[in-house]
């Protein structure tokens, strides 16, 4: 099964703000930014926004969960069947 398409890089961002006085966003102004508790999950590799989440909250990437679900699959040395359920390209394993 290939979860390669999965499997990007990932990064946390500030999140910044148009505040509609002036043209342009200023990213030097600190007042751009959403106070500290949230931040941004964005795709490296195409600059798409995944989700705004608390800044507590601890990202784990794919990669690692899908390769860690698939070592513990293997040595339960049973049989196993996983359903991909694909939505708003979003995987879910069941």
């Amino acid at each position: 099964m290939d979860f390669h398409n999965f499997m990007f890089p990932i990064s946390e961002r500030k999140i910044a703000v148009y505040n509609g006085n002036s043209e342009f966003i200023d990213f030097e102004n600190p007042q751009t930014y959403i106070s500290g508790s949230f931040k941004a999950i964005v795709r490296e590799d195409s600059n798409e926004l995944i989700s705004i989440i608390r800044n507590s909250y601890q990202i784990v990437p794919n990669e690692v969960l899908i390769n860690k679900l698939m070592h513990e699959l293997v040595a339960l040395e049973t049989p196993f069947r996983i359903n991909l359920i694909i939505t708003y390209n979003r995987l879910h394993i069941q």
